[in-house]
């Protein structure tokens, strides 16, 4: 791209800041478009309102798409140190905990106002309230047709290039007719369908005597007897279902709750090698325990009466009654838990949402291939990350690729 080309960017949600940015700081003109009633609206809920920016281990591994190569190739346009020299310029410092990277506040809104502050400071236009409904034209030539509180079909062109930077269904966004993927169809390009992503799941059985309880376990995700994914972490048991890191992280595989199970692993710590000895040697120990004696230094006590009753057996037990087989049985259904999903958390709960554009539908830079000079970018593409900062580093990563 020459010097004086000009760009419409459409959203201001990080990849449409950072490429705004990015644009003016190489001396090239941008202008934004964002339908919400102000910019950067999501990022103030990221990360508990604290914003996890990204993190030290940035790998493929940590994201889900069809295309693991192209995925490698755009997150290589924004590795640590080119990152690092980006916040810096805008004044942010970060800093690291467990692997994730936080800005020093602690406080998103500091996140935000950084980005802001340097669009003003490179006069960078912003127009809110300004969902745009139509792009016209081709390459060099690009007219925006959009919908303002003022006007009902207001038009701003010409732009050379136009940056679709929308976003997903995720969060603060709206499902309204018009929205990025409405724009990128009307282009020729395919939609994949997706669901909410990064969400509490709602489950068939009743979970009303732990809800509260919050525990370390292993969660795994099956569907039709196959291996999806599995996560271990805090799990949060709810009175409607599971929710907790490991269960958001498996969301994003969640295409299709038919067939599906979420098990899970209540003591992690016994490896099925060693458990009947394990067994063995704690039975000996503690012949005259109850069941609920007996799990008491494993398992929280409402958690271990709830499994109890799930299994069919009684709290007041004796431990010394029961052949070592039946309580490796007993054992085994901690380790494997079955929770029945009905659904997942909804689009507004949800921190992303899955599915979007095939990233083979765009060049490495994100071009459209379908559309010569559209750039589409960020949550609107195939790509979901896993929590960690892993969405929003994508999203900066997309905003050098547009701009190299």
């Amino acid at each position: 791209m020459s010097r004086r080309e000009k760009t419409a960017v459409i959203g201001g949600g990080m990849s449409g800041m950072a490429a705004a940015i990015l644009l003016a700081e190489c001396g090239r003109q941008a202008e934004i478009f964002e339908r919400q009633e102000r910019i950067g609206k999501k990022i103030l809920l990221t990360g508990n309102g604290r914003c996890n920016l990204s993190n030290t281990e940035i790998d493929t591994a940590f994201y889900r798409c069809d295309d693991e190569g192209q995925l490698s190739r755009i997150l290589s346009f924004c590795d640590g140190d080119k990152e690092q020299a980006f916040w810096e310029r805008l004044g942010l410092k970060l800093r690291a905990q467990r692997g994730c990277l936080y800005p020093v506040t602690n406080q998103a809104s500091t996140v935000l106002d950084c980005l802001r502050f340097r669009l003003e400071e490179l006069r960078i236009p912003v127009h809110t309230e300004a969902e745009c409904i139509k792009i016209s034209g081709q390459k060099g030539a690009f007219t925006v047709q959009y919908r303002s509180a003022e006007n009902a079909a207001a038009k701003a062109g010409a732009f050379d290039n136009v940056f679709l930077c929308c976003g997903g269904r995720a969060g603060v966004y709206r499902e309204e007719e018009h929205n990025g993927y409405t724009l990128a169809k009307a282009l020729g390009h395919t939609v994949k369908k997706g669901h909410p992503a990064l969400v509490p799941v709602r489950c068939a059985e009743d979970m009303k005597a732990v809800a509260g309880v919050r525990v370390q376990a292993d969660v795994s995700l099956w569907q039709a007897g196959t291996y999806l994914a599995s996560d271990e972490g805090e799990l949060q048991l709810t009175k409607e279902g599971i929710s907790g890191i490991p269960v958001f992280q498996l969301s994003r595989y969640a295409d299709d709750l038919n067939h599906s199970v979420f098990r899970v692993d209540f003591l992690p710590f016994l490896k099925q090698e060693s458990l009947a000895r394990i067994l063995r040697e704690r039975m000996d120990r503690m012949p005259g325990r109850s069941l609920e004696q007996f799990f008491a230094g494993w398992l929280q006590k409402k958690l271990c009466l709830y499994l109890l009753k799930r299994a069919g057996l009684k709290a007041e037990q004796t431990i010394g009654d029961m052949p070592l087989d039946r309580l490796k049985g007993i054992v085994a259904g901690m380790k494997a838990c079955p929770f029945t999903p009905m659904s997942l958390g909804n689009y507004r709960q949800a921190q992303v949402s899955t599915g979007g554009i095939p990233l083979p539908e765009v060049s490495d830079h994100l071009e459209s291939r379908k559309c010569p000079g559209i750039h589409i970018a960020g949550e609107m593409l195939d790509v979901t990350g896993a929590c960690g900062g892993y969405n929003l580093h994508f999203a900066l990563a997309c905003a050098h690729a547009m701009t190299e």
